[in-house]
């Protein structure tokens, strides 16, 4: 999201203050159906003539879609950055952050308020349009299964599966980014979600499905470093030395020895604590004249 102003179409005002007044409507408010609809991947997205529409809801479905669809997923981010939950686990993420990454981020904070502020009036009549009832505010989750109602794309799955993920709801996350891969997506796109099965998967401590989606990502659009740096390390928890090889030779292909990401990202698996299994050192042993500086750093979290 870019720092700015924020001028909401004063059409698209009309028809969702429209909306929000209307206790009937239920274009834009989330039934338990429909969330147990998104979380198992399906297609959301409603046509103008579909049965219990209003009528000013199937005028913002002929001539504003895409907009109001639009709005729905900024709202949405302006609200998970203002998140305190969110904003804790950010500062956790950033303790092994050195002090030019802290000047960027602070310098992003400050670029993004004047949109938060541009944005806030947009934000709170959505919430309304949102909101089953007056005393509950929406889920965040809302804004982005609404979103889907009215357009259905692979951005909005995207971020939908990145909230399960923020909420902890881990299988809904996975069943909705193993949907995406089977839809229309760049190829940059598909490389993250891969990425993103794999996490998912290693968190519930599945290194084996965790290997083959980490593997499958390290093949569309040339990969990611991150993605190798997984790989690497669930190959070493599982003792396969064949896999570890080729994920230790592309970190340091990819990578230096003083690459901030890979110091990042040794430091958290430090910071874990995991205990190495007999499997890593016995991978180890055999590895460690074939490792090279970067790859090293991960290695020795095993040590």
């Amino acid at each position: 999201m870019n720092g700015g102003t924020h001028t909401l179409d004063p059409n698209v005002e009309e028809i969702l203050v429209e909306i929000a007044g209307q206790p009937g409507s239920r274009l834009l408010r989330m039934t338990p159906e429909q969330r147990a609809a998104a979380a198992r991947g399906e297609s959301l997205e409603l046509i103008p003539y579909a049965t219990g529409l209003t009528a000013a809801e199937r005028h913002l479905l002929r001539v504003c879609r895409a907009e109001v669809a639009y709005l729905l997923r900024t709202a949405y981010w302006n609200l998970l950055l203002r998140d305190e939950a969110h904003e804790a686990r950010v500062k956790h993420d950033f303790e092994v952050e050195d002090v030019a990454d802290r000047r960027q981020r602070v310098e992003r904070e400050l670029e993004w308020a004047p949109s938060l502020r541009a944005w806030a009036r947009t934000n709170e009549l959505l919430g309304r349009c949102l909101a089953a009832r007056i005393d509950r505010a929406p889920k965040r989750a809302d804004y982005l299964i609404a979103a889907l109602q009215l357009e259905d794309t692979g951005e909005a799955r995207n971020d939908l599966a990145l909230e399960w993920i923020l909420a902890g709801e881990l299988e809904n996350a996975r069943a909705t980014f193993e949907k995406l891969t089977t839809g229309v997506l760049t190829q940059k796109q598909e490389q993250i979600c891969w990425h993103n099965i794999g996490f998912l998967h290693t968190s519930r401590g599945d290194d084996g499905r965790a290997v083959d989606a980490f593997a499958i990502s390290a093949t569309i659009d040339g990969g990611d470093p991150e993605t190798d740096f997984n790989l690497l390390r669930c190959a070493l928890r599982l003792g396969d030395s064949t896999l570890a090889a080729r994920a230790a030779a592309r970190v340091d292909e990819q990578v230096s020895a003083d690459d901030p990401d890979l110091a990042r990202f040794a430091a958290a698996s430090l910071t874990d604590h995991e205990t190495p299994t007999a499997k890593a050192h016995a991978c180890l042993r055999g590895l460690r004249d074939r490792l090279g500086p970067a790859s090293r750093k991960i290695a020795d979290a095993y040590a």
